[in-house]
């Protein structure tokens, strides 16, 4: 099962035992466009990071199969119920208890990512035609692949950090012709 830490020292869990473990902001976000031209080829690599979210994401799947976890439902109401006390809110003490006790760092992870976001190839055509100057044709993927720690489908979550589930980010592959007239 879980353990939970009296920071108090007063041998008991309580609520004051609660302490701030993980920031949903991260510490540095970046991205990075390479490209490379030659002759009438083209490629290009579209990269996107996000660093030091440690420890942000609420992996709710993981709570599904733990065995101290009766129900998923009351974390989530443990989370509301917190924030509506947080902003002041009148709330229940036998709901502040929900949150004392069911939210554990045991279902943080770390959310930083790297992702191959796009990789465009093309040839481009030149012609002297009366109606038609020039023509490329292209191949295109998009969401290529994502490196992670993180056991989800996708790291990038909302702005309140938590990890809701869903669908993963599909990979699209797409082919085309644009003409230049």
């Amino acid at each position: 099962g879980l353990k939970y830490v009296d920071l108090t020292g007063d041998y008991a869990i309580t609520p004051e035992d609660r302490c701030i473990i993980g920031d949903p902001n991260p510490d540095f976000t970046a991205s990075l466009n390479l490209s490379l031209r030659w002759k009438n080829l083209d490629l290009s690599v579209f990269l996107y990071g996000v660093y030091g979210k440690v420890q942000t994401l609420y992996n709710l799947p993981a709570a599904f199969v733990t065995p101290m976890t009766i129900s998923i439902v009351p974390a989530i109401a443990a989370m509301v119920v917190q924030k509506k006390y947080d902003q002041g809110h009148a709330v229940a003490e036998s709901a502040l208890r929900i949150s004392a006790y069911w939210l554990s760092d045991y279902f943080l992870q770390d959310g930083s990512f790297l992702r191959i976001q796009n990789i465009p190839l093309g040839y481009n055509l030149h012609f002297n035609r009366r109606f038609l100057k020039g023509m490329r044709i292209y191949a295109n993927i998009d969401n290529v692949h994502t490196f992670t720690k993180f056991d989800g489908y996708d790291p990038e979550v909302g702005l309140d950090g938590i990890y809701w589930g869903g669908y993963p980010k599909l990979r699209k592959y797409t082919v085309g012709i644009d003409l230049n007239f």
